[in-house]
């Protein structure tokens, strides 16, 4: 009877000693990330499959993500749980943040300041966007400069090609889609990745290669210890075990 109610340890914990870097991901969610040059996927759906595939070869990596349009607001600090953290990837949608525009400066200024951690050595942001800053407060190459003082590199990739692309647009009753010309700052991109000594890439097809950017492998690792939290153990098998034996022990004695 005591084994069938499966009695159990409710929570436990174990930390693990772990070398990695502290990456930030500044993920646009403006509305031109609707545009679906990717067709039939819009640039925010494909964004969003590039970051979690991107989570998924930093396993050893403590990893956070920012989400910017007109404001820019902490999805999820710096952590190395990265199953919780692609879950929240995928909770990720346009109304994430409610001011439109694109505040690429307040992205990295936040992005900047969750990095600056003591003991931290190896940091990046890692920066997704389709288009041009327009608003915020901070200006983007200040906030760069403010990262290459912090020894935070930016990796930025541009997200979608320039030119018309297709967008949806609603008229009340039904959904068309309307072309519309795109435009992509890319000159103000790589003067942010020139002044941290990051790199720029562009991504026009559904595949982003991570492979392309090993340069972040070569920045210095931190030491930071790992807890994982497990939330049922069983400790039934010693009852079943107990019964067992004295099943065994009454038929013998019988």
């Amino acid at each position: 009877i005591v084994a069938l109610a499966r009695p159990g340890k409710g929570v436990d914990s174990s930390s693990v000693r772990s070398f990695g870097i502290d990456i930030m991901i500044a993920l646009d969610v403006s509305p031109s990330m609707r545009g679906e040059d990717f067709e039939p996927k819009n640039r925010l759906h494909v964004a969003k499959e590039a970051v979690k595939s991107f989570i998924a070869m930093r396993p050893n990596d403590r990893i956070g993500v920012v989400v910017v349009s007109g404001d820019a607001y902490l999805q999820s600090p710096l952590t190395a749980d990265h199953d919780m953290l692609a879950y929240l990837v995928d909770e990720i949608d346009f109304d994430s943040v409610s001011e439109d525009g694109t505040a690429i400066g307040d992205a990295l200024a936040l992005c900047a300041s969750r990095l600056d951690q003591p003991n931290s050595k190896g940091k990046m942001i890692l920066l997704l966007t389709d288009g041009v800053n327009n608003r915020g407060i901070i200006d983007p190459k200040t906030a760069a400069d403010a990262c290459a003082g912090m020894d935070v590199r930016i990796y930025a990739v541009g997200i979608g090609r320039e030119g018309p692309v297709p967008y949806p647009v609603s008229n009340g009753i039904s959904i068309f889609k309307r072309m519309m010309n795109n435009q992509f700052d890319e000159k103000a991109i790589l003067e942010l990745t020139d002044a941290t000594g990051g790199m720029f890439y562009r991504a026009q097809s559904s595949g982003v290669l991570w492979e392309n950017i090993k340069e972040i492998d070569k920045l210095e690792k931190s030491e930071f210890s790992v807890t994982s939290y497990h939330e049922f153990f069983d400790r039934f098998e010693a009852w079943l075990f107990a019964a067992a034996a004295l099943l065994m022990l009454e038929i013998l004695l019988r």
